[in-house]
């Protein structure tokens, strides 16, 4: 009995050293995680974005882009990714190579990484290919998410700064301590996979930088820390943080433009930009723009949309974030003209197919059967204008600025079209014809992408760029009117707080060549 009773007492003691270690551990952890200064959004903060932006916007993605519905299944493939996640950061803490560090999170880096996985991994991938592709991927959503989280642009406020303003916030910590108490992601991050030799191999493409294998082992455990550091640190100390940053902890998942809600649907782009990339596609989305130029962000601005109706033709829709189509007869006729620039695509090249998507808005009004929305190519140039009345929820525009394009008048200059036109008033090219239907409910259906076949067309836009008037978009049978995303959506509240996932659903053409054996 008196051996059992120290036992036991010997036991407790024990669990009880245990136990202050493990704090002590924490405590020191989470203080290095406080004191580390990594200027960017915390390494679990692009985690959840890279996370949000495949299960939250890639609805449709195998039909839209072949291989890309399944290439984020295995549990390896996340941890590569989530690694990615977090890569760009590697060498800030301590100053172990701060320079090597920014570098990495800039497009001349991501354009010798792309280099090399073009070179080294040609699709179709094997597991272990891709998760070098994975991890890419991952970094790019840590290197384009970082401009909103830290940058102003055109009236618009960096969530970084404005969270430090609201209430003190130092975002880049609270951010990380709220998701790791907030949400749970599907692998566990601490499984950590890092491409040494990719790394090591893109950084010797340039002779400015230079990177030990060193250098990166260390930085790759300082990444590996400062995850295990925010989950300490949410755990020990999370309600403090909430308490003292309400602002933060309200907003840093729906602000727009910087938070979490928006970088998920920046990086779902350029995932698929980069994904058809490294396939060989061509993928056409318009992109936002912010401060931060060339070369180390280059979004695709090439999409011009408007939205035009017979009950404003002297009205200018352009800069709109809906494009409305339908209304037939004794109604008010809506359409929409889409062009896009595909002028890098050499003249002469062969092409496959060519889609164009556009995403269809929930709240699609009036009812009754099936709406048929045909594409016609355009036969005249036009000006898309940015007349808006409304940045959330504006279809109608405005009055019309000079040479801007409307129902009435469709060509540059103003040049009116008479009535009774192939499409009365858009000068649609007879000769082209209708290319493709979409047949869709008038009822309100559940969001979702619409597609067009306009492979015909696209090719004359690469035979001929002069000639590239885009195409227009008209109901040809039944009524009602369909309501899609322009490519000049983004946010969903005029206060700021509607997450800017609607950039995801811009209008998107992609084009696939004919593949050399």
């Amino acid at each position: 009995m008196i051996r059992q009773s120290s036992f036991g007492v010997a036991s407790i003691a024990h669990m009880k050293s245990q136990r202050r270690l493990r704090l002590a551990a924490a405590i020191v952890a989470f203080a290095c995680y406080l004191s580390a200064p990594i200027p960017a959004a915390g390494v679990r903060t692009h985690s959840e974005m890279g996370y949000r932006a495949v299960v939250k916007n890639f609805d449709q993605a195998e039909e839209m882009l072949p291989g890309l519905g399944s290439f984020f299944q295995g549990d390896g493939i996340w941890s590569a990714f989530f690694s990615g996640c977090s890569f760009p950061d590697w060498g800030y803490d301590g100053g172990l190579n701060p320079d090597a560090s920014e570098y990495s999170h800039w497009g001349p880096f991501r354009e010798r990484y792309v280099k090399l996985l073009k070179e080294r991994f040609p699709p179709p991938w094997d597991e272990k290919e891709r998760m070098h592709v994975a991890f890419f991927f991952g970094s790019l959503v840590h290197c384009v998410t970082d401009i909103p989280w830290h940058f102003n642009h055109d009236g618009h406020r960096a969530f970084e700064g404005l969270a430090k303003e609201k209430d003190g916030s130092d975002a880049d910590v609270t951010g990380d301590i709220f998701l790791q108490m907030d949400h749970k992601l599907p692998v566990d991050v601490i499984r950590f996979w890092w491409p040494r030799g990719m790394v090591l191999d893109t950084f010797a493409l340039q002779d400015k930088l230079k990177v030990t294998p060193e250098q990166l082992e260390k930085g790759f455990k300082k990444l590996q820390a400062a995850h295990a550091a925010s989950r300490a640190a949410a755990k020990m100390t999370g309600w403090h943080f909430k308490s003292r940053h309400p602002w933060c902890a309200e907003h840093y998942e729906d602000y727009y433009y910087g938070g979490v809600e928006h970088g998920a649907a920046l990086a779902a782009m350029w995932i698929k930009r980069y994904y058809a990339e490294l396939n060989g596609w061509h993928y056409y989305q318009q992109m936002p723009v912010y401060g931060i130029g060339a070369p180390d962000y280059v979004p695709y601005t090439g999409c011009a949309d408007a939205a035009i109706s017979s009950a404003d033709p002297d009205s200018n829709a352009g800069g709109e974030p809906f494009l409305s189509v339908g209304g037939r007869g004794a109604a008010a006729e809506r359409r929409a003209l889409i062009r896009f620039d595909v002028s890098d695509i050499p003249a002469g090249a062969k092409i496959r197919s060519a889609k164009l998507w556009l995403y269809q808005d929930a709240a699609t009004p009036d009812a009754g059967g099936e709406i048929a929305v045909a594409a016609f190519g355009m036969d005249r140039p036009w000006q898309a204008g940015k007349g808006r009345s409304d940045e959330v929820t504006g279809t109608d525009g405005v009055p019309a600025a000079e040479g801007d394009v409307t129902w009435r008048t469709a060509m540059e200059g103003g040049v009116p079209v008479k009535s009774g036109d192939c499409c009365a008033g858009v000068g649609c090219s007879q000769d082209a014809g209708q290319v493709a239907v979409a047949k869709i409910p008038a009822e309100t259906p559940s969001a979702r992408w619409r597609c067009w076949d306009v492979t015909e067309m696209a090719r004359g836009w690469i035979e001929c760029p002069d000639a590239n008037n885009g195409l227009v978009l008209m109901a040809v049978a039944g009524e009602g009117v369909v309501r899609f995303y322009s490519s000049d959506a983004f946010k969903e509240q005029a206060d700021g707080f509607g997450g800017g996932a609607r950039i995801a659903g811009r209008p998107t053409l992609i084009i696939v060549p004919e593949m050399r054996d």
